[in-house]
C-alpha cells in the first residue's frame, strides 16, 4: 500500500508539471499568434487605404486616444482584453498616424463593441457606462 502512494504521488506530480508546462507553452504561442495577427491586420488596412506602414508601436491605453470611450485601466484594475497600437505610416508622400485597438484572442480579430446584452453598440463617450466588451477600432489622424 505504501509503494502505491509513493508511485501515485510521482504520477500526479508528473501530470501537474506536464500541465503547467503545456499551459505556459500554449499561452506563449497564443500571445505570439495574436500579436502577429494584429500586425498583419494593421498592414492590410493601411495598404488598402493606399499607405505604407513605417512603424507599429504597442502602447498603453492611457497613451492612446481610445481613452475617450474607455475608463482608464488604472480605474478598472486592467481588465480590458485589448491591445493598443500606434501606427506611423506614409500616405501620398506625407507621414500620418493611426491608432488601432485590437481584440486579444486567436479567434476574435475584428470583434465588435457590445453592451451588457451582447448587442453591438455605437462607441461614443455617452455610451461609456453601457459598454461591456470593446471590439476592434481604428482612429486615423
Amino acid at each position: 500500500m505504501s509503494i502505491f502512494r509513493k508511485t501515485g504521488s510521482k504520477t500526479v506530480g508528473i501530470i501537474v508539471v506536464s500541465c503547467l508546462i503545456f499551459g505556459i507553452i500554449f499561452l506563449t504561442i497564443s500571445t505570439l499568434v495574436t500579436n502577429h495577427m494584429a500586425k498583419n491586420e494593421i498592414k492590410r488596412i493601411i495598404s488598402a487605404k493606399g499607405g505604407k506602414v513605417l512603424n507599429i508601436q504597442k502602447v498603453e491605453l492611457e497613451k492612446s486616444p481610445f481613452l475617450d470611450t474607455m475608463n482608464s485601466r488604472k480605474d478598472t484594475g486592467g481588465i480590458y482584453p485589448n491591445k493598443f497600437y500606434k501606427i506611423d505610416y506614409m500616405m501620398d508622400n506625407k507621414k500620418a498616424v493611426a491608432w488601432y485597438r485590437a481584440v486579444n484572442g486567436i479567434f476574435t480579430i475584428r470583434g465588435k463593441t457590445t453592451d451588457i446584452y451582447d448587442e453591438a453598440i455605437k462607441e461614443k463617450p455617452e455610451n461609456k457606462e453601457r459598454i461591456r466588451r470593446y471590439g476592434e477600432r481604428w482612429i486615423f489622424e
